[in-house]
């Protein structure tokens, strides 16, 4: 058997949110990370996606990343239309 980890998603938006969702749903651990906040503590949140296929509705831990974080580096990707 297989060993997994618990998996963190940097940004809880329109991309991250749904994929946690789907990686929940497959019974994989999974913590979606504020990107955009830092002051917002730790929940756990329900998610919906609906589409064609699926429906589905799911719990999701969330937290928002740390304001100082000696040894860790975050790096994301924006899309900054003007």
């Amino acid at each position: 058997m297989i060993e997994t980890g618990r998996i963190y998603i940097l940004g809880s938006g329109a991309i991250g949110l749904p994929l946690a969702a789907y990686l929940a749903s497959d019974g994989r651990s999974v913590v979606a990370v504020r990107t955009s906040r830092n002051d917002v503590s730790k929940d756990t949140i329900a998610i919906s996606v609906h589409n064609s296929a699926d429906d589905l509705r799911v719990s999701v831990e969330t937290v928002s990343k740390p304001r100082n974080s000696p040894g860790c580096r975050f790096s994301t990707a924006e899309n900054r239309s003007s």
